[in-house]
């Protein structure tokens, strides 16, 4: 069986870690089985295949997996970081920083659920984020450039969008700052 799905997935020109990892533990099992003459390993096989759809994802389904949600986080963190040097040195890149910023929000489905619940647009958001360098919000705490990354993250993003319409945007500003500067997470109370 192990072999049948790695045959498969070859010529289908389809490959994924997890059904790579399966096939090889159903391979494993298969002549580990017929060494032993047992039925055994193919059920032990078949327990170890759900964590390993568990982890690796599968890719017949819209879960990614632990290590796909991994690799996701991770790209989007040197991307941020990547962004937030760029914005922060108002380099030659600045203006296409800015536009891969709102991109950025409005692709990544967690925050794009944000701004479609306060019913704003990227003229909204393009607004905020103006607001919030003039409170004097543009300052680097805990590793994080505060103008990208409350743009970034669904929590500080929601916590902007709510407050929006506050007279002194710059309690917003300090609440962010305070937000970066202690690691906090979860949802920022008023």
């Amino acid at each position: 069986m192990g072999l049948g799905v790695l045959v498969s997935a070859s010529k289908l020109g389809f490959r994924h870690l997890g059904l790579d990892l399966a096939a090889l533990v159903f391979l494993v099992a298969a002549v580990v089985g017929y060494l032993t003459m047992t039925w055994y390993p193919a059920v032990i096989a078949w327990l170890v295949s759900f964590p390993i759809r568990w982890l690796f994802g599968d890719p017949h389904s819209n879960r990614a997996g632990v290590s796909s949600a991994m690799s996701y986080s991770l790209q989007k963190s040197k991307r941020i970081q990547r962004l937030s040097k760029s914005i922060a040195e108002f380099d030659d890149r600045y203006d296409v920083s800015l536009t891969e910023l709102f991109a950025m929000c409005q692709a990544d489905p967690y925050l794009n659920t944000v701004i479609e619940n306060h019913g704003v647009g990227r003229q909204d958001l393009e607004a905020l984020y103006q607001r919030l360098v003039e409170v004097g919000g543009a300052q680097w705490r805990g590793g994080h450039y505060i103008p990208v990354s409350a743009f970034a993250y669904a929590q500080t993003l929601d916590y902007m969008l709510r407050c929006r319409d506050a007279q002194e945007f710059k309690v917003v500003a300090n609440r962010l700052i305070q937000y970066f500067e202690k690691n906090e997470s979860g949802t920022i109370s008023d």
